[in-house]
């Protein structure tokens, strides 16, 4: 039985993350049974995350675990200031958000010299979430190089939190509308057939939450779209290999001036994020379901607005950490918009929402 100590790195604004990771890292050493046994956290942080460590110390999961934090030099003074991490034998490293503190981390230890035949430990997640690796690194101090052990190959047992990587990132999601899912269903029905956009305004005039208007009125463009918008998150969390689902997420970000912190400005909004997780697959990996919503189906301007929404989509970056191999991007369209789509677009699924429960399912 080997004792070990985590080390890892707290990026600012990352606890959840943090948390999570190691949580998923405790579960998957304990489920595999391996002879390696935590016993202490090392929890090293910048003045950036100095406010986010302080109730790492009260988290459920780490009591078990005698918990160390370490205050670093900040990421833009890595290479003038001394790295204060001084590298224990059996230290067992969870990568870091930054790659730079992984070289400075692996530095360490193989600058100890006179630690020979001392071991490290690194514990990998591929980037499919579903497998993790264990490896070994001793340090010959004959040949001055670090040997690689075998690899052990993990099945991971811990899974992604949604809704700590939107916290962790200032995401602010809307609470779910509480519409009738018949009345949903046979939108979608009617929906599923090329329409003219005043025939859609119409029917979903009956999702409005006063009924002021008479029920033969149109909505207005503003309301077509956000109860598009609401419709299309509803029946994203309706499938059943959705574990988390978010709608109208607002991303804020906090500037400070002279010791004070401004008010939060909205820097972006996103339709629907979401995490899909296969269950009559175990060794199917979760992925990240980002999806925009275009309800417009005015045939004068709608091809237009497809192909520029479209695009955006491409282009979009995430607001937080996760592995791009498990981003699935998703467009969701009139039937009337799908209809002016003429080829493919690699990287992103476009669909209306009569077809959208079967392209989730595809994935």
């Amino acid at each position: 039985m080997i004792k070990i100590r985590i080390v890892t790195v707290l990026a600012p604004g990352k606890s959840s993350l943090l948390k999570t990771t190691v949580r998923n890292f405790l579960k998957t050493i304990e489920k595999a049974g391996n002879p390696i046994v935590p016993e202490k956290l090392l929890i090293m942080y910048d003045k950036s995350a100095s406010s986010d460590v302080i109730d790492l110390h009260q988290d459920e999961d780490f009591k078990k675990l005698d918990v160390e934090t370490l205050e670093i030099p900040e990421i833009n003074n890595l290479f003038t200031e001394d790295f204060t991490y001084k590298f224990k034998n059996h230290d067992c490293i969870i990568p870091p958000p930054l790659t730079y503190h992984m070289l400075f981390l692996l530095n360490s230890f193989n600058s100890s010299w006179t630690l020979s035949k001392n071991k490290i430990f690194i514990f990998h997640t591929e980037s499919e979430g579903t497998i993790s690796t264990l490896r070994a690194f001793t340090l010959d101090n004959m040949s001055r190089k670090l040997d690689a052990s075998p690899k052990i190959t993990l099945r991971r047992e811990g899974k992604d939190n949604l809704n700590n990587l939107i916290k962790d990132a200032r995401g602010v999601p809307k609470p779910f509308p509480n519409y009738n899912e018949r009345a949903i269903k046979r939108f979608i029905e009617f929906e599923s057939h090329p329409l003219n956009a005043t025939k859609i305004r119409i029917f979903l005039n009956q999702f409005l939450p006063e009924k002021s208007e008479p029920q033969d009125k149109p909505v207005s463009n503003l309301q077509q779209g956000n109860i598009f918008e609401e419709i299309v998150a509803i029946w994203i969390d309706n499938h059943s290999s959705i574990t988390e689902c978010y709608y109208s997420i607002t991303w804020k970000n906090k500037t400070g001036r002279k010791g004070t912190i401004k008010e939060a400005l909205t820097i972006r909004e996103e339709d629907t994020i979401a995490l899909y997780d296969d269950k009559s697959s175990p060794k199917s990996p979760q992925y990240l379901l980002y999806i925009s919503t275009k309800s417009s189906a005015d045939k004068a301007t709608v091809k237009k607005k497809t192909e520029h929404e479209i695009q955006r989509m491409l282009d979009l970056k995430l607001p937080f950490v996760f592995p791009s191999e498990r981003v699935r991007k998703i467009l969701v369209v009139s039937t009337t918009a799908l209809q002016t789509i003429t080829t493919q677009t690699p990287g992103l699924i476009v669909t209306n929402l009569a077809n959208l429960h079967d392209e989730i399912s595809n994935l």
